[in-house]
C-alpha cells in the first residue's frame, strides 16, 4: 500500500467515525422525546455551570445546560472535520491525519458512552436520589438507590418511582398498597384490602394510617389500571391520600437496591 492509499484509508476511517458520532448525537437528542419515562436522565440535560461551579458569575452563558454546550461543540467540530476532509489538500500529511483521527476517536468514545448511559437508564436501570423523609424508616433522606424498569404489573409492597399528574413535586418513591381492582378501606389507623386487614410489620408500632377527610374513614375503589400508594412515614407523606390512585403509566420502575450510604448497601427488603 502506497502513501496515497494509506492516507485515503485513514480518511475513510475518520469519515466512518464521524458518521458514528452523528448517529449517536441523533440518538441522544431524540431518545428522551420518544421515551416518556426519561426522568432519570433528565438531570443530565439540566446541569449548568452554576451547578458545578458555585462561584461562577450569573449570566446567560453560565445558565446554559452543560450537556447542550458539549453537544454543540461536538457537532461544530464534526462539521469542521467533514469540511476539511472535503478539502483533501488541507490534510496533506500522515501526521495531521493521525492526529485528527485520535481526536475524533476520543470524542466518539465520550459520545458513545453518553448514548449507552442514556439507553441503559431509559430501558433497564436508573439511579434515584431520595429527597425528604416521607419513606422513613425504610429510606432516609439523601439515600441513593437503583430503580429497575419492570414491564409488568407491580406487586403489593413494591417500592415504586411515581410522578403524579397534578403536583409540582419531582418524582416520588412510594410503597404499593392497593392493586388494580381492589377496594381499600382506611379506618381506625388501619388499612383493609377487600375487607381484610393489611399487616404492615415494616412500620413502627406507633404508626397509624389516617385519612385526610373529616371522618377519618376512606373507601377507595381502584380501577383496573390503578394503584394505591403510601409512604412509610404516614404522618409526613404526600401520597395517594392526597393525589389519589395512580395509573400504570405513571409508575416508572421498582426500587430494589440501595447504593448509598455504604453501611446500608444491598437489596432492600
Amino acid at each position: 500500500m502506497n502513501a496515497s492509499d494509506a492516507q485515503n484509508n485513514l480518511k475513510h476511517k475518520i469519515e466512518r467515525k464521524l458518521f458514528g458520532i452523528l448517529l449517536a448525537l441523533f440518538f441522544i437528542i431524540v431518545f428522551p422525546f420518544i421515551r416518556h419515562a426519561n426522568h432519570t436522565f433528565a438531570r443530565l440535560y439540566q446541569i449548568t455551570f452554576l451547578d458545578v461551579f458555585k462561584n461562577t458569575a450569573h449570566n446567560w452563558l453560565t445558565t446554559l445546560p452543560l450537556f447542550y454546550i458539549f453537544l454543540s461543540l461536538v457537532l461544530f467540530y464534526v462539521i469542521i472535520i467533514f469540511f476539511i476532509l472535503l478539502k483533501s489538500k488541507t490534510l496533506a500529511t500522515d501526521q495531521q491525519l493521525k492526529s485528527t483521527y485520535k481526536t475524533v476517536d476520543i470524542i466518539a468514545f465520550f459520545v458513545y458512552l453518553i448514548a449507552l448511559y442514556i439507553l441503559i437508564n431509559g430501558l433497564f436501570f436508573s439511579f434515584a436520589h431520595v429527597d425528604g423523609t416521607s419513606m422513613e424508616p425504610t429510606f432516609e433522606h439523601n439515600d441513593y438507590v437503583i430503580m429497575q424498569r419492570i414491564y409488568r404489573r407491580k406487586e403489593r409492597l413494591d417500592f415504586v418511582v411515581v410522578k403524579p399528574v397534578d403536583i409540582d413535586e419531582n418524582y416520588l418513591i412510594k410503597r404499593v398498597i392497593g392493586l388494580p381492582g381492589e377496594t381499600i378501606n382506611i379506618e381506625g389507623g388501619h388499612i383493609y384490602i377487600d375487607g381484610h386487614l393489611l399487616e404492615e410489620p415494616y412500620l413502627p408500632n406507633i404508626t397509624a394510617t389516617e385519612c385526610e377527610n373529616a371522618n377519618y374513614i376512606c373507601t377507595i375503589e381502584l380501577a383496573d389500571d390503578e394503584y394505591y400508594l403510601l409512604g412509610d412515614n404516614r404522618e409526613k407523606s404526600s401520597d395517594s391520600r392526597d393525589f389519589g390512585p395512580i395509573t400504570e403509566d405513571r409508575l416508572y420502575g421498582v426500587v430494589k437496591y440501595r447504593l448509598f450510604p455504604l453501611k446500608n448497601f444491598g437489596r432492600i427488603e
